[in-house]
């Protein structure tokens, strides 16, 4: 008798969720092309300040330097008159050579299936931003509820996917980035087909109040970290380290481009890789709010770090290094190191250390947040046939450190 009472009840669900899917939201929405066609007062009053890289100058800077496979739509949500709820769309075109390494290969066998996948194409609508993790994609008002706002949502999503055609069929939507403590209320997108999976870990170290300085900090690692830590920097004493204003970045703008590569075509996938321009273009619009720290050696820049500072945020972002010199100097540790340091100085509570290098970011005291995306296919019957895949997506397998006294 249980197992009939079950299967009418998820009848009964699978009924309900097709009324709602067909039923549409409550909400109104604006579409923009472009966020310098946004309202700045509307889009202030629905994103604070601590949801930074929504705002507008963050927003500006990755329109003005994108690439021609990129585009945007920004979204107000309205009830009645008054907006409650904003959304950031990317439109990516990724091709097969944005998975796996894009290190050179010699071999013929390797550079046919270079060509084989660079000619696959793949047009993906994404509720999020492709340059960094995190959640900001999406931010509504408490006014509304979470059933409210994830309905219009998937609307919207739906809308865009539609007026796309024109342009060439949209094959994948995506909905990036929860985290655990909002994953509940996000669970409403599976009414919509959504399917979930979990990502890689976002890596957070939360600065403590007592570390008034990067020494304080140290003297609260264990002896062999403090002690990895210290020859780090003595061995690494030789570099020159400045933070480059706008001009400066310009000045070393195919170096920093030759850096930054090094480490992108590291990567086993990545959806959007983009030039210095961005770079460029994060320090016009948010000032000291951005940093490229240069690391240079005898007059030759050999690495650099980007922060972007928003909230009670210290957000380590892209990197660049010259690997030739990294064994000897200990260059990418001194820029995670140093984003710490950074962190402290400017009173952040947090730092943002994304989801590379795990292991080596928790030597330093980051801790893992679980993430979780929500994905669907544009044609029906392919978006139920991929639901097993879900099944097998796999995170990174590391080892956790604790480099702390307690």
């Amino acid at each position: 008798m249980k197992k009939i009472s079950d299967f009418i009840s998820k009848l009964k669900d699978e009924k309900d969720q097709f009324t709602i899917r067909r039923t549409p939201c409550s909400l109104g929405f604006a579409v923009f092309d472009s966020i310098h066609y946004v309202s700045e007062n509307e889009w202030n009053a629905i994103i604070p300040e601590s949801k930074g890289l929504m705002r507008i100058p963050y927003l500006k800077a990755i329109e003005n330097s994108s690439n021609e496979d990129e585009r945007f739509k920004y979204i107000l949500m309205y009830d009645g008159k008054k907006a409650v709820a904003a959304a950031v769309f990317t439109i990516v075109v990724v091709s097969g050579k944005d998975y796996g390494s894009r290190e050179a290969t010699e071999s013929k066998l390797g550079k046919i299936k270079g060509t084989l996948k660079e000619k696959t194409k793949l047009k993906m609508l994404i509720c999020g931003l492709t340059h960094i993790s995190g959640d900001h994609g999406f931010h509504y008002s408490p006014e509304i509820s979470p059933e409210e706002a994830y309905h219009a949502l998937a609307d919207v999503t739906y809308q865009i996917r539609n007026s796309e055609k024109l342009r060439g069929a949209v094959h994948l939507q995506l909905i990036k980035d929860f985290y655990e403590n909002q994953s509940i209320p996000s669970e409403q997108l599976k009414v919509f087909n959504y399917r979930k999976f979990k990502l890689d870990p976002n890596m957070f170290l939360p600065i403590r109040p007592e570390w008034q300085t990067f020494e304080d900090y140290q003297n609260a690692l264990k002896s062999k970290y403090r002690t990895r830590m210290r020859d780090m920097y003595k061995r690494g004493s030789a570099l020159e380290k400045r933070s480059l204003s706008t001009e400066e970045i310009e000045a070393h703008f195919d170096k920093i481009q030759e850096l930054y590569d090094n480490v992108a075509n590291k990567a086993k996938m990545k959806i959007n890789h983009y030039d210095t321009s961005y770079f460029v273009e994060l320090k016009r619009n948010m000032n000291d709010d951005f940093e490229l720290t240069g690391y240079f050696l005898d007059g030759n820049m050999v690495g650099f770090r980007t922060n972007l500072f928003w909230g009670e945020h210290c957000e380590a972002h892209s990197v660049g290094v010259d690997y030739t010199f990294n064994t000897e100097y200990v260059v990418y540790q001194q820029l995670l190191a140093d984003t710490v340091k950074r962190a402290i100085e400017r009173k952040k509570t947090n730092v943002i250390f994304g989801r590379t290098a795990m292991e080596m970011k928790s030597n330093l005291g980051a801790v893992p947040v679980d993430m979780y995306c929500y994905m669907r296919h544009s044609e029906v019957m392919t978006n139920k046939l991929i639901k097993p895949a879900f099944y097998y997506i796999k995170t990174s397998e590391w080892t956790q450190r604790n480099p702390f006294k307690d």
